[in-house]
């Protein structure tokens, strides 16, 4: 799955020691959709090679990420959470443009 908009905020790195002794790091990033409602998301970057990837990457900038969205159940609730496995920083694509859809792209 895409998730395509701008940033908005960016939270700050976040770091820990998993149970086996590995070091893992995370960082938030909340993005405003270009879609009929702007919704926002928070995608995390999480590991080296993600966090790589978005280096760089400043709020305003116009971005796209490629995700996995996953939900695990605890306690009988459920937490989703949206990990980025690409970025992209769309301002540096002068020909590509999004348009935010009017009512009659919408299918209801």
């Amino acid at each position: 799955m895409e998730i395509k908009g701008k940033i908005i905020k960016m939270l700050p790195l976040e770091t820990g020691i998993s149970k086996s002794g590995k070091e893992w790091k995370k960082q938030d990033v909340i993005i405003k959709q270009f879609d009929r409602f702007e919704t926002d998301v928070c995608v995390t970057a999480f590991g080296g090679e993600s966090l790589r990837k978005l280096d760089g990457f400043n709020v305003g900038d116009t971005v796209s990420a490629a995700v996995n969205i996953k939900s695990n159940e605890f306690n009988g609730k459920y937490y989703t959470s949206v990990n980025a496995w690409q970025w992209n920083n769309k301002n540096s694509e002068s020909n590509e443009k999004y348009i935010t859809p009017d009512d009659n792209d919408m299918p209801f």
